[in-house]
């Protein structure tokens, strides 16, 4: 999904759709708050010790712009995987002349076929309109096809598709293979407070909360 140009739209979005849905657990993070930096945009491309040789998987690539900005800041391996046809042409386009790796495909928690819905900026399983089947890549899967023992940065924005993705990763124990993770959590899914709700207790055993924005940006880092 995009992130520069939708960034506004799509957080207003998650406000509307989650009033009154999610003040329970909006209010469990307020411990967190306290010793969080406060929530801006530009942390979604801020990590310490990024090198060449680090990998960044960007899983819901949209137009490329995340992956060309971390590329252009750090000079990392990019792995960007979006399934949508017109978004893997814009993502191509955006990346030509870096050293990324694209995939056209969804990230998952299998492997396989899956039926994605587009509507304006918005794609996935859990999107509204019409309906296009898609390829997806299990997490796990991918992370052993192209050999990533450590992924310095997961970055997931796709639409719903990070519990199955984020609960895959917690189910195996490999949280550890993730430095840094940045999650865009939405509330289209069925039981997403809970849901996530369990996926943050879970990675804050691996991982300390260094960001949060209600129901729009968390940013998990591996701890030392």
């Amino acid at each position: 999904m995009g992130l520069a140009g939708d960034f506004h739209f799509r957080s207003r979005w998650n406000r509307d759709n989650c009033c009154g849905h999610s003040s329970r657990y909006i209010l469990a993070y307020k411990a967190h708050k306290l010793h969080m930096k406060p929530f801006t945009q530009e942390l979604l491309y801020q990590f310490d010790g990024l090198t060449p040789e680090s990998i960044c998987v960007d899983a819901g690539s949209h137009e490329g712009n995340w992956s060309h900005a971390m590329w252009e800041k750090y000079g990392c391996k990019i792995v960007a995987l979006e399934p949508i046809p017109r978004y893997i042409h814009e993502t191509f386009l955006r990346l030509a002349n870096t050293n990324a790796t694209i995939i056209p495909m969804g990230l998952s928690d299998s492997t396989g076929l899956d039926n994605f819905k587009v509507h304006g900026a918005m794609s996935g399983a859990f999107a509204e309109g019409p309906e296009q089947i898609v390829a997806v890549i299990g997490v796990q899967f991918l992370m052993r096809l192209y050999n990533i023992g450590t992924c310095s940065v997961l970055k997931l924005n796709i639409e719903g598709g990070e519990y199955s993705v984020l609960e895959c990763i917690l189910k195996h124990n490999k949280a550890h293979q993730f430095t840094n993770i940045i999650v865009q959590p939405h509330t289209c899914v069925r039981e997403f407070e809970s849901r996530w709700k369990a996926i943050d207790e879970g990675l804050q055993k691996t991982h300390e909360l260094v960001f949060h924005q209600d129901w729009c940006w968390s940013g998990y880092k591996l701890r030392s």
